[in-house]
């Protein structure tokens, strides 16, 4: 089960086709609402502060040390700054299964397993 939002459903010759994404796809659609500079906080802190207003919540399984000032631009969407501030921290932001914005280390992957497959269905 995934929680997320559906944006289109085409039936077509017996195969239904379902478009969507996850929950924590609106922060690329959407602009900081708020603050547009932060200090002394973690990435932990600010994605959580910045998810807020969504109604999403943070899951942090590797933070930052404090970032002494992180400044957005006006009209910058959430994923945007949020990524400026994680990518050269080699930290990975994602979207868990149940609509969590996943705040984890590049580092942590390598010896993970896989938690699902994912399967084509046809209708005939």
């Amino acid at each position: 089960m995934l929680s997320g939002r559906i944006d289109k459903v085409e039936p077509s010759g017996g195969i239904i086709t379902v478009q969507g994404r996850a929950l924590t796809g609106i922060l690329g659609d959407c602009s900081i609402e708020g603050e547009l500079e932060h200090s002394g906080l973690t990435l932990g802190q600010i994605a959580r502060k910045l998810c807020a207003p969504f109604g999403l919540s943070v899951r942090v399984d590797r933070d930052t040390t404090a970032i002494e000032v992180a400044r957005a631009e006006y009209g910058q969407s959430v994923a945007d700054f949020l990524n400026s501030l994680a990518a050269p921290r080699n930290i990975l932001l994602n979207s868990s299964y149940s609509g969590q914005l996943v705040i984890s280390s590049a580092d942590d992957l390598p010896g993970k397993t896989p938690v699902a497959n994912s399967i084509m269905l046809r209708v005939v």
